[in-house]
């Protein structure tokens, strides 16, 4: 992708770009993945100033490649335009006791510009935090959960695991063990009828379900930078409930977040 925006960039130096439609506005989300020489290749390139940029850098999953500071981009993209930065703090998505969690999440975080979220008034259960000793009590866990989230008629269910292999070995388990259909998602594929939907942690940005199930089979999420962004995200991904499942003090992060319940 980088590569793309660099031969933009060349092709409209050397050559200049055709531009039979010409272009006003250009509107970039998820811009926290982007570059500020991506950024800056598309303004010269499309020879318009007139941006609309969208982003959140506590998502910024990518920022070795992303943008680590709005400021970088009103100074070396669009230094003598007019330019105005705002920041929308209010959370639509998940419940209060959700985003107050998450947030505990943010505030470890230590880059400029990453602030807390706050949620609008809307209350539900609390994430609870549960361990297992063994995988086969993970399972146990997990079919419980499953089980709750169908008696309570929540049909957009997702267990998100850390990476792809994590979830590919939840996956398994599942399909060897339980009765529940599954679905594995990998990146742009639709989702098909299913009781669940696995997703690793660096796939599910953007979507949202009404019960999230997150699970540290074998990898727990650490206190770097890029484990803390990958936990944000998946907390934030449900509409209604989260549940924690971790194998036994594999994820002391979940136990000082003060708004998880923790059982075992």
């Amino acid at each position: 992708m980088v590569g793309d925006f660099a031969l933009l960039y060349l092709k409209h130096r050397l050559h200049g770009i055709p531009n039979k439609r010409k272009i006003q506005h250009v509107v970039i989300d998820e811009a926290q993945d982007f570059s500020v020489f991506q950024i800056y290749a598309l303004k010269e390139a499309l020879g318009t100033s007139i941006f609309t940029i969208l982003g959140d850098l506590a998502q910024g999953i990518h920022r070795y490649r992303g943008i680590g500071d709005w400021q970088e981009v009103i100074d070396y993209v669009f230094p003598e335009d007019r330019c105005q930065f705002r920041t929308l703090e209010k959370s639509y998505r998940t419940t209060v006791e959700i985003m107050e969690c998450a947030n505990e999440v943010i505030d470890r975080m230590e880059q400029p510009g990453v602030l807390p979220a706050q949620p609008v008034v809307r209350h539900g259960e609390k994430p609870r935090f549960k361990e297992f000793d063994t995988l086969e009590e993970g399972i146990h866990a997990i079919r419980d959960e499953l089980n709750l989230a169908q008696a309570n008629g929540y049909g957009n269910v997702a267990i998100i695991g850390r990476s792809l292999q994590e979830c590919e070995k939840i996956q398994r388990a599942l399909m060897t063990q339980t009765d529940f259909s599954v679905q594995l998602l990998t990146g742009e594929e639709k989702t098909r009828d299913v009781d669940v939907v696995l997703v690793p942690s660096h796939v599910v940005k953007g979507l949202e379900f009404d019960y999230v199930i997150l699970v540290t089979w074998e990898e727990s999420f650490s206190e770097n930078e890029l484990d803390l962004k990958l936990l944000y995200v998946s907390m934030t991904r449900p509409l209604h409930r989260l549940t924690v499942l971790a194998r036994k003090n594999s994820f002391p992060l979940l136990n000082r977040l003060n708004p998880v319940t923790t059982s075992r």
